[in-house]
């Protein structure tokens, strides 16, 4: 099943939300903002056919 996310960027910390195709809910957690951490998240419960983030201070990573 396909699976999307939505990220909040803030400087420390960033919200991830991953929704399957139907728009459940399939995981939402604060990680580190770093890509390491992003990722890793993403990795857990991919593939995640997209991501969305939001614009701002840290959208250029």
């Amino acid at each position: 099943m396909k699976h999307y996310a939505g990220i909040d960027l803030s400087m420390e910390t960033s919200h991830v939300c991953v929704v399957d195709a139907d728009g459940c809910k399939v995981a939402a957690q604060c990680v580190d903002s770093t890509p390491e951490a992003i990722s890793a998240l993403l990795e857990r419960h991919g593939p995640v056919e997209r991501v969305v983030i939001e614009t701002g201070r840290m959208t250029p990573w």
